[in-house]
């Protein structure tokens, strides 16, 4: 079971790092970039699966809660400095 979650969060990282080299635009790339979070949650329940609730399997929990929280603020902001930026250029 871990074996497939491994597999399953690693194919999605890839995908959205694919995404993000292939896309023409910042704003575009984003999307893909937040994607990724789901990966980084599969892996992490593939650590939880495998160890249980050990100090490893917590560190794992902790680690994707913290992007899972901080990730779309990070989206936000650099999808705000993007509009920003272009809204500056064109005057």
């Amino acid at each position: 079971m871990s074996g497939a979650l491994v597999v399953a969060g690693v194919v999605v990282l890839a995908f959205a790092c694919l995404g993000v080299l292939v896309m023409p635009g910042a704003l575009a790339r984003l999307h893909y970039a937040s994607v990724s979070i789901l990966g980084v949650v599969l892996v992490a329940a593939a650590v939880l699966v495998r160890d249980g609730a050990s100090l490893i399997g917590v560190k794992a929990v902790l680690v994707a809660a913290f992007l899972a929280a901080t990730g779309p603020v990070l989206s936000h902001a650099t999808a705000r400095a993007i509009y920003t930026r272009a809204k500056r250029g064109r005057r």
